[in-house]
């Protein structure tokens, strides 16, 4: 358990860190703000790489467990559960600048790569709501696929280029603009 709370806590910093700073923070920095060796902090993590690696994971984890107890709250209306799922952002990273993600393309390729992978994965229990929400008429008979795609390009090009950065927009209010659009609509 201590080896988990270690880890946690390594994570917990290094996003805090790559808030700050985008990935151009050292293990030095990270060892330094940890209060701990440096060598110990590689007894976690293999590499600054392998560190990312695992803040990803960390991130998405956290997203798929909200987006699950969201999905199972009954209390919660259906179009409503939709919305939240769509929009989930975990409470402790609505501060994290996801809009500096981009910056990992181009300097760790397979960080990125992952990142992207797992935008596209775990989407079961979400089909499962739109199916659910189009069978009680709470959506429109739409193409579940091409929504899926839309919806996962949209975010990776926020990833991609730097038009939120560019616009001040941040990534939480582009995610509720995304979905607001998805759900109503441009026409007035």
């Amino acid at each position: 358990m201590d080896e988990q709370k270690n880890k946690d806590r390594i994570m917990q910093v290094a996003i805090e860190l790559f808030q700050e700073k985008g990935p151009k923070f050292t293990m030095d920095e990270l060892a330094s703000a940890l209060k701990m060796s440096k060598k110990t902090l590689y007894v976690y993590f293999t590499d600054k790489e392998d560190l990312f690696h695992h803040a990803v994971d960390h991130i998405f984890d956290s997203i798929t467990d909200a987006k699950s107890k969201i999905i199972t709250d009954e209390t919660i209306e259906l179009r409503e559960r939709i919305i939240e799922t769509l929009q989930v952002l975990p409470r402790q990273y609505r501060h994290v600048d996801f809009r500096q993600l981009y910056m990992l393309k181009d300097k760790y390729p397979r960080v990125y790569e992952h990142l992207s992978k797992r935008l596209e994965s775990n989407w079961e229990t979400t089909i499962e709501l739109l199916e659910k929400g189009q069978r009680e008429h709470v959506l429109r008979d739409f193409s579940i696929p091409v929504f899926k795609t839309i919806y996962e390009s949209t975010l990776e090009h926020f990833f991609e280029r730097d038009v939120l950065k560019a616009n001040h927009i941040s990534y939480p209010d582009a995610l509720r603009e995304v979905v607001e659009i998805i759900m109503n609509g441009i026409s007035e």
